[in-house]
Formats: structure tokens, sequence, C-alpha cells
């Protein structure tokens, strides 16, 4: 036998729609050291299972034999294949780390291209979460009770067609519901597990299940199928949606919504993905921004090309932008935004800026968002509303009366600096600028206080709080109707988390506003720090500060906004642009801002009446 970690012999050429297939040896011994081999295959050619994992983040230190040679693995990945060995008969998987030569680009390229085939071709997707967990066991043996449901009462969960009483005791007893669970405590503690597990948080994992014609999740020797968990989901979300109110109420039902609650972000992410499977087997348009929006927000990978190369698989642009691990992350990042910009739908693209003097990537231009970092982002990004819900779809603000019949694409300057040029409005220059308010991790017991004591500081800037504000009302209004984003924080009595509530403007005759006692300012600083998902004003003032201009316009802009900057509102975009000023005439984009009184398309109409000019600016 010859031990050996070097890959060429492993490894030979494929040609185009060919894949290697893992076979793993039997063996009734699970400590006996895991023996597989590999060979070459048409797509289509052999059945396989494909394997859905992390790799996690431990280095390769464990041995297995690949074809008489040694090969080390990570831990996460030698626990499956230890555990999907069966004693009678070889397994065959597809396992990426395995089957793709890692340390080959051209063969890296040539297979990751073909992901989604191999994924979709597969007889089955292995969800692997982990060596065996108690508490895990019990919850996929909760969900494995779905498998007893008749195929009527389970149609009417799938299909949402409203699940009447009669149908839910039916539901209740298939998951051995009988006035409680018995086993509760280690049930909701799996399916807290299962929720955190880090399945959930790898952009890879969302192309691996969608296109997956079957499914099963597996934790140790205990599985459940998909399909299972997507009908408790929906069942869930159904009964919390329409549940039976009143002292009357059965206790299965006041039992299962209360785990409902501990999870309900577990049943989201399923449903999430399951709609999306819908919508790719129907060949319906997905397009990469929505993607991005709605994956990379809360996913993340550990090579910077894969947040986008991940993606591409599921969406229409995938001729558009090329799959190559030769390129850099500047060039792939810039390609991406170049794509997306150029469908001409607006400049929604650019909402994913983060600010440019911050965590992101100094290397790339500063109308590149920084897509690896994207999750960091997340809450503070100015165009999310909801959960995983943008402004895009259901505008709160439209500083530039922008809509989709305006197909406007900005330009692209091929002059080696990668140049963006876009018309936009000049609005006024930055003279002041407030602290930074940090971002509060959740249960701050001092977030309070310290917003409290930024609010104050950012109020010293305001020197005539009574005088008229120039986009209309009294300074002071302006003032309070900035720090929260113009949101009705009011409306704080219903279920966190729900995806149907979405933020909403405050209306212009709202009571309190501006505030004229202690008890009022009181009641917003509550309704900042208090106000559940999908509230997320908070949030947004993490990593921003109040600044002035010279004009007399109160402005939210980002932690590195300073004096000389300028705001702008460029064409097509939701929100106004800080920028900064070059010494060759271009500019940075220092990122988006809450400017109150130019959010609902005040400068286009001074635009319009001849009382603004359009411009076209060159960012780099």
């Amino acid at each position: 036998m010859n031990i050996s970690t070097e890959p060429r012999r492993r490894y030979q050429a494929l040609p185009n729609g060919h894949i290697r297939l893992l076979s793993i040896e039997p063996s009734a011994d699970r400590d006996a050291r895991v023996e597989c081999h590999l060979s070459p295959a048409q797509i289509g050619e052999r059945p396989y299972e494909a394997l859905s994992y992390v790799w996690g983040q431990e280095h390769a230190t464990l041995g297995i034999l690949v074809d008489n040679e040694e090969m080390l693995v990570r831990p996460n990945l030698h626990g499956a294949l230890k555990e999907l060995r069966l004693t009678d008969q070889p397994r065959t998987l597809w396992v990426d780390s395995i089957c793709i030569d890692q340390s080959n680009i051209a063969d890296k390229t040539q297979q990751i291209k073909q992901m989604a085939t191999i994924y979709a071709s597969a007889a089955q997707v292995v969800v692997w979460l982990g060596e065996e967990d108690r508490d895990m066991d019990a919850a996929l043996d909760f969900i494995q009770g779905l498998s007893n449901l008749d195929p009527a009462t389970a149609r009417v969960i799938v299909d949402n067609q409203g699940v009447p009483w009669e149908l839910r005791k039916r539901v209740f007893n298939a998951l051995g519901m009988k006035h409680g669970i018995d086993n509760y405590d280690e049930v909701v503690g799996g399916l807290v597990r299962l929720m955190e597990n880090a399945w959930w948080t790898r952009i890879w994992t969302v192309q691996e299940i969608v296109l997956a014609g079957s499914a099963t999740l597996r934790c140790g020797a205990k599985s459940a199928s998909w399909g299972n968990l997507s009908k408790l989901a929906a069942f869930a979300l159904e009964v919390s949606h329409h549940n039976t109110l009143g002292l009357g109420r059965p206790m299965d039902e006041a039992i299962f919504d209360e785990v409902t609650a501990r999870v309900s972000k577990l049943y989201i992410a399923v449903g999430s993905l399951n709609n999306l499977s819908y919508r790719i087997k129907q060949s319906l348009d997905i397009h990469l921004e929505q993607m991005i929006w709605s994956q990379l927000l809360t996913r993340r990978a550990t090579n910077p090309l894969d947040v986008i190369y991940a993606l591409l698989g599921m969406v229409t642009e995938k001729s558009v932008i090329e799959i190559d691990y030769a390129m850099t992350k500047k060039q792939v990042y810039t390609s991406t935004i170049k794509a997306m910009l150029e469908r001409g739908h607006r400049l929604l693209p650019l909402h994913f800026l983060q600010d440019c003097y911050m965590e992101r990537d100094a290397s790339l231009p500063s109308w590149v968002p920084d897509f690896e970092i994207l999750h960091s982002s997340a809450t503070i990004n100015l165009a999310t509303t909801g959960i995983g819900t943008t402004l895009a779809l259901a505008s709160l603000y439209n500083a530039s009366l922008g809509d989709a019949t305006d197909h406007y694409v900005p330009q692209f300057l091929d002059d080696g600096n990668d140049v963006l040029q876009v018309e936009g409005v000049s609005v006024d220059q930055v003279i002041s600028t407030g602290i930074v308010c940090p971002r509060f991790p959740d249960g701050s017991k001092e977030r309070s206080l310290q917003l409290q004591t930024i609010i104050s500081q950012w109020r010293e800037l305001i020197t005539k709080p009574t005088d008229e504000y120039i986009g209309g009302g009294s300074v002071i209004e302006a003032f309070w109707r900035t720090v929260t984003f113009d949101l009705d924080l009011t409306d704080r009595d219903y279920l966190a988390g729900n995806p149907n509530r979405r933020d909403k403007r405050l209306p212009r005759d709202a009571k309190g506003m501006p505030p004229t006692t202690a008890a009022e300012e009181d009641e917003i600083l509550e309704g900042i720090v208090d106000a559940p998902p999908p509230k997320t004003v908070l949030e947004k003032l993490g990593e921003r500060r109040l600044f002035t201009t010279k004009s007399g316009y109160f402005g939210l802009g980002p932690a590195s906004t300073q004096p000389g900057d300028i705001f702008c509102v460029l064409r097509n975009a939701l929100f106004p642009t800080v920028v900064r000023p070059t010494t060759t005439g271009r500019y940075i984009i220092v990122g988006h801002s809450f400017v109150h009184g130019i959010m609902s398309g005040e400068i286009i109409n001074s635009l319009n009446e001849g009382r603004s000019s359009r411009q076209v600016f060159e960012f780099i």
C-alpha cells in the first residue's frame, strides 16, 4: 500500500459533463478506517448520492484511504463518511472536497461549473448535520413523525390551503402529541440546535438543497426527510398565523405554537428555500440581485469568490459571469456589479455598498460592494426592511423618484481605473458631524443609556430648534424624524419575526412628533430600543453618525462621513449618496444616507422646476 498525500495519481483530467464518484467500502466495524475508491463517470450514468455539509474551520488531519493512498480530510467530513458507510455493500457518493482536485484550479473551475447539474442529478442529497446528538435525535424523530400523515392532509399543508381543526388534530397525532410533547425539552432543544447548525450559514448549501430532487437530514445515525421538515415548517407558520384564540384553545395547538415561537427562524428559512426551489423548477426568472438580497445577508463562504459562484447555478445571469478560480476577488466582484447594473433596473445593486472606510476590502473600487462581508453589514443596510425584504420590493423611500420603467444604465470607463459614470444631482456639502453610534449587541443592558447619550450629543449640533427646516416643518421635528428614519415606532404588539410585517413611515401629523415633554422623548427612545424584529431603527443607527450641511439639512451617514463630503441623489437611487471629491475631479462613494426632507423625490421635483441641475459623477 502506498501512503501518499500527492493528488496527481488520484486525479486525471475529465471531459466536460463527467465527474468522479466516491465509492465507500462497507464495514460492520464503525471504528474501522474508511476505505474509498474514486472512479470517473458521466453525470447520470450511474446513481449516486450527493453530500451537503459544512467543511468546518478545522484543518484536514484525519486519514482515510482513497485508492490505497492516504488522504487527509477534515473532522466533520470524516464523521460523515464513517456514519454513512454501509455494513454490507459499497455506497456511492459525490463529495466536493474529495471528488474535485482542490489543488488544481482548472479542475476546480470545470467541476464547480457543473455543481448545479451534479446536485440536481443525484438520487438523493444527504444533508450532514454532524455527529450523534441526543436532542437532535429527538427533533429528527419529531419531524419524521409526519411520515405517518395521510397524503391528503399532507397535500393541504404543502399547498397552503388553510388547515381546519380536524386536519390539525391529524398532524398533532402524527407528531405524537397527546396533550403536549412527552420529551418537550429534548425536542425543542433539538430544533434549536438544528436552527443554529452551521449548515444554514454556508452559501453553497442553498444550491445543494433547492436543486435536490430528494433530500434527507442526517445527524449521526438518525435521519428525517427534508420533505417532512418542509411540512412541519409550513404547518407551524399556518398555525401561528391562524391560531385558535381564546380560553377554549386546544392544549396541543398552544404548546405547538410555543415551539414555533422558539424556532420561527428555522421554519421561515425552510419555507424560503422551498419557495426558491419551486421557482427554479418552474423555470421562473431569478436574478442575481434577488439572490444576493435573500441569501448573502445571512450566509458566507470560505473562499471569497464562492459567495458569487455559489449562486450562479440558480440565476438567470449564469452565462454572463464566468466561473474561473484564476480570477481575483476584485475581478469577480467588479464583473458581478457590472452585470447587475447593466440590467438597467435602477441603481439598486449599489445599495449593497458598505461604508468605504470601514471593514470592506480597500482594493475594491468604492462602487463595488465587498460581497464577502455583506452578512456583517446586513442589519445596518438602509435598503432592508422586515426580514430579508428589500426596499426594492416595498420601498418606503425614493429620493430619485426612479421607477422600473426607467431602464437607465450607467456607463463604465475602460481606462484601467474601473470608473463608473452615473447621472445625478449634487445637493449640499457636509459641514459638521456627530459622534458615531455603535452597533449594540443583542440584549445589551446599557444600550438605552448609551443611545440617549449619543442622541443628546447629536442634538447639540442643532442651534435653532424652533426655526423652519429647509425640508419643511420645524428644525426640532426634522431632527427627531431623522434619528428615527421617519418611521412609525408605536406599533410594537405583534409576533416578533413575522415576515409579513414591515416598517412603515410616520404620518405627518403623528402625535408626539416633535416630542414636547421628557415623557414623549422617552417614548421615542423606547420605540427605537425595544421594538422587536422586523423593526430595524436601532440596527440601522449602528455605525452611522448625524451630519449637518451648509444649507441646513440633517442626515444620517456612514461612520466615515466627514466635513467636506457632499451628498447627492443619483439617478434611480432610493437613497441619497454621500461622496468624497478627489483631486482628479472624480469621486469616492462613502455610502448611503438618510436625509430628512429629500427622501420622497423633493430634489428631483426641484430639478424638474429648473432649480437644480443634473451632472455626471465619475466614481473610482
